[in-house]
């Protein structure tokens, strides 16, 4: 009787294993497809986010590894942070700022493995100036403004804002430690900062929004967005799964004629602006990317 149970166990472990190793086959068959579709667009920024995509997937590149290496070990001592992160000295807190320690949005801040994507696809696009909206504790940013440096971007710009002024400042902490220091940090609401600050940006070359994960919110800053840039551009959508009202307004942002390329990646949608002048391509969604 237990040999045959043994027997049952292993048939069970090895029909998961070969369903997990399948599945991973298939996944990586599709961002290859996908990789390959992107390159055969015609744009040259079709093919800069492939091989961002390429370089997450496939290449693992050295330098992108150490950042990642580093940032993580600033994001390890936060977590360690059990002190309270609205302690009063800087203002009335931010409406999830209350009863919360430092660990607590640290613990809740983008995966490394996703934050990892960001800064590849950022390094292979290399863009001078770059918009976040939703700064939180930094992490996102902090791995945004080292693809810039992994892309030696001169004269890079990094303008991020929230609405909190103490995960501002924790914000601030991080990037000061990793020696990124072309970092601008804007607080307030993004219906009162959004508006003034785009037409100050000299050319916005990639806008990544999180942070108000709605529908009617969402489409409004695309709307803003593309309205005040005048040259190409990169809209990323973070959580774009988050609500049914995100992911309304994603898949109308897919569809969007303004965007000649968009691309699913299961959490994370990215949407392309150019004057290039080739027939759209909307991807399908791959689950394994950004998860």
């Amino acid at each position: 009787m237990i040999s045959t149970v043994k027997r049952a166990i292993g048939r069970n472990t090895l029909l998961r294993n070969v369903i997990v190793e399948t599945t991973a086959f298939v996944e990586k068959g599709r961002i290859r497809g996908l990789i390959d579709d992107l390159n055969g667009h015609g744009d040259p920024i079709a093919s800069r986010l492939a091989q961002g995509i390429d370089n997450f997937a496939f290449a693992g590149l050295a330098e992108s590894q150490a950042w990642a290496e580093k940032i993580e070990a600033q994001r390890a001592t936060m977590l360690d942070d059990t002190s309270m992160l609205a302690t009063g000295d800087l203002g009335a807190p931010g409406g999830h700022d209350e009863g919360q320690r430092i660990c607590d949005v640290v613990a809740v801040s983008k995966s490394a493995r996703a934050a990892k994507l960001l800064m590849d696809l950022c390094a292979a696009f290399a863009p001078k100036c770059i918009l976040e909206m939703g700064t939180n504790v930094g992490v996102s940013s902090a791995y945004i403004a080292a693809g810039q440096r992994i892309a030696k971007v001169s004269g890079a710009e990094l303008t991020t804002l929230e609405f909190s002024p103490y995960r501002a400042n924790i914000a601030k902490k991080l990037h000061a430690s990793l020696g990124l220091d072309h970092t601008e940090f804007v607080l307030g609401d993004f219906n009162d900062t959004l508006g003034p600050l785009l037409p100050a940006l000299p050319s916005l070359d990639l806008a990544f929004i999180d942070g108000n994960h709605k529908y009617k919110p969402t489409l409004k800053y695309t709307d803003m967005i593309l309205g005040a840039s005048q040259n190409d551009v990169v809209l990323i959508y973070d959580d774009i799964r988050w609500s049914d009202g995100m992911e309304k307004a994603w898949l109308e942002i897919m569809h969007d004629p303004r965007f000649s390329v968009t691309v699913d990646l299961n959490s994370m949608g990215i949407a392309v602006r150019s004057s290039q002048s080739h027939p759209a391509y909307r991807s399908q969604r791959i689950r394994s990317l950004s998860a």
